[in-house]
């Protein structure tokens, strides 16, 4: 499904959730995510129960959200989406008398993952939500499409984007999925609010977008995300370590009746998390600018850059035909922005996706967020 590549190449503000008082008082440990805490047994069908995790627990979740964490043999992320089934974990959930978790849809860890770490991972994301708040992302306004290389200029307030799209989606049917491998960057200090570097898709029906990628917090963190429309665009933890300088293999995949957003360290493939989305519309890609690889910046300060990495890197972009997939072979890009200041596309966007290709985007130009 997925090629290999013979060398790898190195609409909103962040807001805080309401949440309880109690949730706030409370510093995570391992027994709160514990399943038998929850009478949910170790083992359900050929999952490990990892985690159970709702809002007594974690922060930044929908209300009323209750979310299991499962374990599966598939040595990597590819042979989740090609193996595991909706309905096949539908029944095995009502099985075992936990069918109202699969409303919620629910997070499938590699085998290299300890129990332990992914713990440890999730402790990390709770004291950052704590700190920061919870961080809600954005996308574009849904249109086909925009002028290749134009700086499109919009009213304000309006975050900053650098746009590198996927014209391959309306080119060919049964378009199920796209990848695309993103190289961790070094997080700057110098943030007054967050930014993003993300793989995109709109779906074919209902407009659903779904997102996976990194996001870059204030206080300097790095973060392995996802998010989607029915999380309301609030990223959430795949819970894998971000460990800058290492490329990571994002997919966004329609197969056996679900949605997967997929994360994958590529130095060990088992270390991969998987999320399954059961509440998306559609089963393909649509042809729209939020179907692409894009940075984005919600930072208002001109020196938001200083202690990043000079260039964020994407490569290897695979669009996925009945899920087989195959280098893009065509690609839009341009920048998006409402400052008075002029962002052109050919001093931001270095390089191409096409054919297998590496783009850059050069940090110190991602255009700012202007109000």
């Amino acid at each position: 499904m997925r090629k290999t590549y013979l060398a790898l190449m190195v609409f909103l503000v962040v807001s805080a959730f309401v949440a309880s008082s109690t949730v706030e008082a409370y510093t995570p440990s391992q027994d709160q995510f514990s399943p038998s805490k929850f009478n949910i047994p170790d083992t359900i069908g050929d999952f490990r129960v990892i985690a159970v995790l709702n809002e007594d627990n974690f922060l930044c979740l929908m209300p009323g959200e209750k979310r299991l964490v499962l374990q599966a043999v598939e040595p990597s992320a590819e042979g989740v989406i090609n193996s595991i089934q909706k309905v096949q974990v539908e029944q095995v959930l009502e099985g075992n008398n936990l069918s109202e978790y699969s409303s919620w849809g629910w997070d499938i860890i590699g085998p290299g993952i300890t129990r332990g770490e992914y713990i440890s991972q999730l402790q990390q994301s709770y004291r950052l939500f704590r700190k920061e708040g919870c961080l809600k992302l954005g996308g574009l306004a849904p249109t086909s499409s925009k002028p290749d290389g134009a700086e499109i200029k919009v009213f304000p307030p309006h975050q900053g984007f650098a746009v590198v799209q996927d014209t391959d989606a309306g080119k060919f049917a049964d378009v199920n999925a796209q990848s695309v491998y993103l190289v961790a960057p070094a997080v700057g200090t110098r943030q007054e609010q967050n930014s993003g570097l993300l793989n995109n898709v709109m779906t074919d029906s209902g407009d659903y977008f779904l997102q996976d990628g990194f996001a870059f917090w204030k206080d300097s963190a790095g973060q392995v995300i996802w998010t989607d429309t029915s999380v309301g665009l609030y990223a959430q933890p795949f819970n894998i370590a971000y460990k800058v300088g290492n490329p990571y293999w994002m997919t966004i995949t329609y197969s056996f009746g679900t949605w997967w957003q997929c994360a994958e360290d590529v130095t060990n493939l088992s270390t991969y998390v998987c999320h399954a989305e059961p509440n998306g519309t559609g089963t393909h890609l649509k042809l729209d600018v939020n179907t692409s690889i894009f940075a984005e910046n919600w930072n208002p300060n001109k020196n938001w850059f200083q202690g990043f990495s000079p260039l964020m890197q994407a490569y290897g972009a695979a669009i996925y035909i009945n899920g087989i997939g195959q280098s893009w072979s065509s690609q839009d890009t341009w920048t998006e922005d409402a400052c008075f200041r002029l962002y052109p596309p050919r001093s931001v966007i270095s390089g191409s996706l096409v054919n297998g290709g590496t783009v850059n985007f050069v940090t110190a130009q991602i255009p700012l967020y202007c109000r």
